[in-house]
């Protein structure tokens, strides 16, 4: 029919928000007839959480730890779009400054609002990107944003959708009891 779209993420490992967020990504592309192919390279190890790795299971074809340098070419050369998972990890960086990246549509996620010392947004990293996506507006108050209001054009904000799927649903009995719910991080 057409032309099938090959996403690649690349990421350091999945730590367990950003995990959540692409397991929630390849799950979805499982269900639906997108003509969009995720595939996802951990620079280091998948997770040292078992649980992560256990989630993943199902999905480990999709998933390539430690690639070597030539695979890394191979693969993101293929890819219609690289997708970075950026915060600030050292490992991030290396890829960044020692892998010269292919030729591709290069797309950077930032997984922290970049406000607060040690995870600042970094002017070379938005520059760098073709499209660069905050997952919070609050990112706009980046004093790089304040410094070159025109780097903003480049960035586009989103929510990830959450996955549904994790939640179980119980009937509500009447009791004199009840229960509280929540659902978000505390940190």
């Amino acid at each position: 029919r057409g032309h099938l779209v090959k996403v690649v993420h690349v990421t350091p490992h999945m730590s367990s928000g950003l995990a959540s967020v692409l397991l929630n990504t390849v799950k979805q592309q499982s269900k639906s007839k997108s003509g969009v192919q995720h595939e996802s390279l951990c620079l280091d190890h998948l997770s040292d959480d078992q649980n992560v790795r256990n989630r993943f299971e199902k999905y480990s074809s999709k998933i390539i730890e430690k690639p070597s340098p030539a695979m890394l070419e191979q693969i993101l050369s293929g890819a219609d779009v690289v997708q970075l998972e950026w915060w600030n990890h050292p490992v991030i960086y290396d890829f960044l400054i020692n892998f010269d990246l292919p030729r591709c549509r290069l797309v950077v996620v930032s997984h922290v609002s970049g406000l607060y010392r040690p995870q600042l947004l970094q002017e070379q990293v938005v520059r760098y990107a073709d499209v660069f996506v905050a997952t919070t507006k609050a990112s706009k108050k980046q004093q790089i944003f304040k410094d070159n209001p025109a780097l903003l054009r480049k960035v586009t904000f989103v929510n990830y959708p959450i996955d549904l799927d994790r939640f179980t649903y119980e009937t509500v009995r009447n009791t004199r009891e009840f229960n509280v719910g929540y659902v978000g991080t505390v940190n």
